[in-house]
């Protein structure tokens, strides 16, 4: 793969932001219609007047940006759809919120016009494909950062399954073998770095497996709330320090601590997130599955752009410091039929 251009980055991050308030529409008023004081048409009508506008709207942007600069237009409908999104947090009339949604569909067919041609012009034929890719996956991450069943257990359940199962599992086997090359000799006998790993990754899942009802009962113990941001500090801290390459029996060290404190967050963030209701538990899943697809895409990136493979272990670092400073609220939460 290849970096697409930064202009590409821009407008995708871009795109990204403006789409939050939008999901947030799709995650929220569904489940609390009833204390906005809409019926169920009414909401039905709010969640699909954008799209019914944009028939229209998409062949008026298309109109506008061939006969006039992009930035005349794309400016603006940042700045429209940035204070349109305001107003679903400080109205609750029908007739408001409806025109918000109007003018927001016609924001978005600017936003989006302006966004897949400028990948389209700034790219080469032979990566097009590719920076299209870019573009998609990063303006769509406004949809899933604008899910807030609850924003904090969702950005603790991506945390875990980008580093875990994402960022060391899948290049575990790369980083064994920048230590050992393709064998290594351990107590008279020759192990082929497959081998290793697949030992590495099995002690892994005996951990889930075996170790879990263990692990779970000792964080009973020491209290549940507590050990959450605790696990996320020490699993920062022992895959940082591995990044740092101070050998074989380090690495392994780091990897299986990183494995454990992996193992006791899902188990601990899980039975929080069911605490909270169903839909919280499908929104943790579904951030951890988030997480867990897009982990192997960041490492073997850094491979991609031979970068220093250190980088895997100080990324998941960092994942894991984010996910140890949302934790820190996880306690705030209150069950949702206590708060009625």
């Amino acid at each position: 793969m290849t970096r697409p251009p930064l202009t590409i980055l821009f407008i995708a991050v871009a795109t990204a932001l403006s789409i939050l308030g939008d999901a947030m529409m799709y995650a929220v008023l569904p489940g609390y219609y009833v204390h906005i004081g809409l019926t169920p048409f009414q909401v039905g009508i709010l969640l699909s007047v954008n799209r019914w506008v944009r028939l229209a709207s998409n062949q008026v942007a298309e109109r506008c940006y061939r006969e006039s600069s992009v930035i005349l237009w794309l400016i603006p409908a940042y700045l429209i759809g940035s204070l349109v999104t305001t107003t679903y947090a400080f109205f609750r009339n029908f007739v408001v919120l409806l025109s918000a949604r109007i003018l927001w569909g016609v924001c978005f067919s600017f936003i989006r016009q302006a966004g897949i041609m400028t990948v389209v012009n700034t790219s080469d034929d032979v990566h097009l494909g590719e920076h299209m890719g870019f573009y998609r996956a990063i303006s769509s991450s406004g949809w899933f950062l604008g899910m807030q069943a609850n924003l904090r257990i969702m950005l603790c359940g991506f945390a875990v399954g980008v580093v875990g199962l994402g960022l060391i599992m899948s290049t575990l086997g790369l980083l064994l073998k920048e230590q050992i090359g393709i064998s290594i000799n351990l107590f008279g006998r020759t192990l082929g770095v497959a081998t290793l790993t697949g030992a590495v990754l099995a002690i892994r899942w005996i951990l889930v497996g075996v170790g879990s009802p263990v692990l779970g009962a000792i964080a009973d113990r020491i209290g549940r709330e507590r050990s959450i941001p605790f696990l996320f500090v020490i699993g920062a801290i022992v895959i940082g320090v591995t990044g740092f390459r101070f050998g074989l029996p380090w690495m392994m060290s780091g990897v299986l601590m990183l494995f454990c404190c992996e193992t006791l967050l899902d188990i601990l963030i899980t039975a929080r997130a069911g605490q909270q209701g169903a839909r919280f538990v499908a929104s943790y899943v579904t951030a951890h599955d988030f997480g867990s697809a897009l982990g192997p895409l960041i490492g073997w990136s850094i491979v991609q752009f031979d970068l220093t493979t250190g980088l895997i272990f100080f990324a998941a670092a960092v994942f894991y410091i984010m996910g140890a400073f949302m934790s820190k609220f996880l306690a705030s939460l209150k069950h949702p039929w206590k708060e009625a």
